[in-house]
């Protein structure tokens, strides 16, 4: 290496390099449900097989130009499995021709990387129910600089990237629920976005600081308004070519909340209820799934906010969205299970929530729009939906 070459720092979180795909035994296999983009070479090498032509088709989404990274796409069986699935849920493509022969969608999920000048950010997406696994049973989540010829003791807290180990260790240590955490550090952010970022110790001060501001006497139990915003994006949840995993999770939603006859009144009345014996079920376990899943979509998005261009009430507005959503169905599941469910069942329900969010760019957007509607800004009305 040249000795004026400056070696990037590649950032993870600390559960990331225990993961490992679990292949057949997933609870909610990544071969189905949600589009298979193709690069031009990979489309172009399918198209050459005879056994794989029949299943490629020209990229169709209007709403992303076609380019070489996203030439071709799968074509998707009817319930919404990849052709190339065998009886066993593994893949034809590998075991038939070879890692090499698969697309860059294929091989590399659920991992994804950002590069910048300094840094390679290395994230899991959630989209995987194994990576869900990990995450919420990580004792406690940190970052961590994985590479060793940089690292110093494992952990970040230097130079331009103090801020996000902060924001990682409030959101672990603080015991106050997600939404204000959220609101707390949108705050300070907004405060803070033009100065250089200071020692941890100040900058979990600050946000404390912020925590301690917030105001709830008035707040009435927004029960009324979280079954308002969120209950008809269950409704129109699209299932169509998806497995009956995703099915049955948005019926059992919608079952519990419509069985003591459909009102409004009797379906606030459940999900309060849902809602208040989950949080007292998940207060004995160490670790709060809405807290862990914060954390990633903040390390994911950390680029997006620390940038000077970048509007920290936008993406502080889609992380408490995403968690909301997820959370409500959750809830409603718990609800319909007779107050109880598995650790498997939450990590499922996670990724296939999180993997339709992603796929669908209307989703999120028809959320921030009925909050947009009622209160004429989505972005703080959104760490609501969590209260």
């Amino acid at each position: 290496m040249n000795k004026h070459t400056t070696l990037k720092e590649s950032l993870a979180l600390n559960f990331q390099e225990k993961f490992k795909c679990v292949g057949s035994e997933c609870a909610a296999t990544c071969c189905s449900g949600w589009r298979i983009s193709l690069g031009k070479s990979t489309y172009t090498s399918y198209k050459k097989n005879s056994e794989l032509a029949p299943f490629v088709e020209k990229f169709k989404d209007k709403t992303v130009s076609r380019s070489s990274k996203n030439y071709g796409q799968i074509r998707l069986l009817g319930n919404g499995d990849c052709p190339y699935l065998d009886e066993n849920l593994l893949c034809k493509v590998h075991s038939g021709l070879g890692k090499n022969a698969l697309s860059k969608t294929c091989s590399e999920f659920p991992r994804t990387s950002i590069t910048s000048i300094s840094t390679v950010t290395q994230h899991l997406s959630l989209g995987c129910p194994e990576v869900v696994r990990l995450l919420l049973s990580e004792k406690k989540v940190s970052l961590e600089n994985t590479n060793h010829d940089s690292k110093r003791d494992g952990i970040l807290k230097i130079g331009f990237h103090t801020l996000l180990p902060a924001i990682i260790e409030f959101i672990e240590i603080s015991p106050s629920p997600t939404w204000k955490k959220l609101l707390a550090l949108q705050t300070t952010l907004l405060k803070i976005k033009k100065q250089s970022f200071s020692e941890m110790p100040y900058l979990l001060g600050l946000f404390k600081d912020s925590l301690n501001s917030i105001n709830e006497e008035n707040l009435q139990d927004p029960g009324i308004f979280q079954v308002r915003t969120l209950f008809p994006s269950v409704e129109r949840l699209s299932v169509d070519g998806q497995r009956n995993s995703l099915t049955q999770i948005r019926q059992s939603a919608k079952l519990y909340l419509l069985k003591n006859g459909g009102s409004f009144e009797s379906k606030v009345k459940l999900f309060v209820v849902a809602r208040e014996l989950l949080k007292r079920a998940t207060t004995k376990e160490n670790v709060d799934f809405i807290d862990r899943i914060a954390i990633s979509e903040i390390y994911k998005n950390y680029n997006n906010f620390t940038n000077e261009d970048s509007d920290i009430n936008e993406v502080f507005g889609n992380v408490a969205v995403t968690c909301a959503m997820i959370r409500f169905v959750v809830i409603c599941n718990f609800g319909y299970g007779n107050f109880e469910i598995s650790n498997a069942k939450l990590n499922k329900i996670i990724a296939l929530m999180y993997r339709t969010m992603g796929h669908n760019s209307h989703f999120l957007s028809d959320i921030k729009k009925d909050l947009k509607a009622q209160f004429g800004d989505s972005n703080i009305a959104g760490a609501l939906l969590l209260a």
